[in-house]
C-alpha cells in the first residue's frame, strides 16, 4: 500500500459508495483525507479530516475551495470522484445538457 505520511488527498464525491470507499482506503493509507460533497450530504464518516460542502458546477464555490485548500500544503492527489448519471441516449441530450457536463 502506498504511505501518504500525512499528506493531505482531496475526493469529491466523499459522501456516495465509491467515495467513502476511497476515503477508507486512503485514511488507512496514512491521507489526511479532504472530502467535498454537495449541501445535505453526509460527510461524518471515519477517515475525514476536513469537510466542504459544495456543488461543482458552482464556479464561484470551487474558486473559494481552491482557494482555500491553496491557503496550505498543496495536496498530494485530487480524485474527481464527483458524478451522476442521465437514464436517455445521447440523441436525446440537448447542447445546453452537454455543455454543462
Amino acid at each position: 500500500m502506498i504511505d501518504f505520511g500525512g499528506r493531505s488527498v482531496v475526493v469529491t464525491g466523499a459522501a456516495g459508495g465509491v467515495g467513502s470507499a476511497l476515503v477508507a482506503v486512503l485514511s488507512a493509507c496514512g491521507a489526511r483525507v479532504i472530502a467535498c460533497d454537495r449541501e445535505g450530504t453526509d460527510l461524518t464518516g471515519a477517515g475525514i479530516e476536513e469537510a466542504h460542502h459544495f456543488d461543482l458546477l458552482d464556479d464561484d464555490a470551487v474558486a473559494a475551495f481552491a482557494k482555500r485548500i491553496g491557503e496550505s500544503a498543496a495536496p498530494a492527489a485530487v480524485i474527481s470522484n464527483a458524478g451522476w448519471t442521465r437514464a436517455e441516449t445521447l440523441a436525446d441530450v440537448s447542447t445546453i445538457a452537454l455543455d454543462h457536463e
